[in-house]
């Protein structure tokens, strides 16, 4: 089996310099290094719970961007929560898509008092203050998730990005709203348990399919960015690399220094950590 990865290997980085040619680059994403991102907000475990209104509202009292997770509920509701299961943020179980607003807003988030936002309130919140990342979720209806994020947006007059790990969605914002600044998130999965399949784990983890989505950037895992094809990919379409998720000074550090805009749990500056 050892020629058929080499031979899908040397496929796949043909294609990719051939569709290079419709990449988009040239972005300027120096406000995110302005405004270093807090990933779900400035939280910690003895203080705001990820994703909250008090999460966010901390990020804007210290300059922080907003790195946050969008979910469409079953009603239509936008919810701002990262798992698609409850348990690990509220204790209970079952499904956030499964919730209507009235059900979501019976839940508090861990050891606190705090609901889970709407992205409505989210945006209400934030008011401009300061650069937003929202990621789309990974899901079934993409035009119903990309269309109602798109119209909270509509007035919305602050600055901000949309990711997802999902292409379908990146590829709606590519044929609907081309001028949004769209970003891939991935990682390294060949060794993952969720795509069996070699030549598809190669095809997600190469980012071959920024021929079809022209990202603007690519959030990769930090401890997967030596990756090769991360940084062929990264090269070939002269777009920025952002990593996912920096939890140490000496990360930030490494991060900044090699180029790339971290993506943080905590926010840091010099030796300095904002929890």
């Amino acid at each position: 089996m050892p020629y058929i990865i080499i031979i899908s290997a040397l496929l796949g980085l043909c294609l990719l310099l051939f569709f290079a040619l419709i990449g988009r680059g040239g972005e300027d994403f120096s406000l995110f290094l302005k405004n270093p991102i807090a990933h779900r907000g400035l939280h910690s475990e003895d203080g705001p719970p990820e994703n909250s209104l008090a999460a966010f509202k901390r990020a804007i009292e210290k300059g922080c961007s907003i790195e946050l997770d969008v979910h469409l509920l079953k009603d239509g509701t936008l919810a701002v929560f990262h798992d698609d299961d409850l348990f690990r943020m509220t204790g209970k179980e079952g499904r956030l898509r499964d919730l209507s607003l009235s059900e979501l807003k019976e839940l508090t988030l861990k050891n606190s008092n705090e609901k889970i936002p709407t992205f409505g309130e989210v945006l209400e919140t934030v008011d401009g203050k300061v650069p937003l990342l929202i990621e789309l979720k990974t899901g079934g209806k993409t035009a119903e998730l990309c269309s109602s994020v798109m119209e909270a947006l509509k007035d919305y007059k602050g600055r901000f990005c949309i990711e997802s790990f999902d292409p379908r969605h990146l590829w709606w914002l590519r044929r609907h709203r081309p001028d949004i600044k769209r970003g891939v998130i991935s990682e390294n999965l060949k060794n993952g348990p969720v795509f069996p399949l070699i030549f598809i784990r190669f095809l997600i983890s190469a980012l071959f399919l920024n021929f079809l989505i022209a990202p603007d950037f690519v959030a990769y895992r930090f401890s997967n960015r030596k990756n090769l094809l991360f940084r062929i990919s990264v090269k070939i379409w002269r777009i920025k690399g952002f990593v996912w998720t920096i939890k140490t000074a000496d990360d930030y550090k490494t991060a900044i220094n090699e180029g790339f805009i971290p993506i943080c749990e905590k926010i840091f500056s010099g030796k300095d950590a904002v929890k």
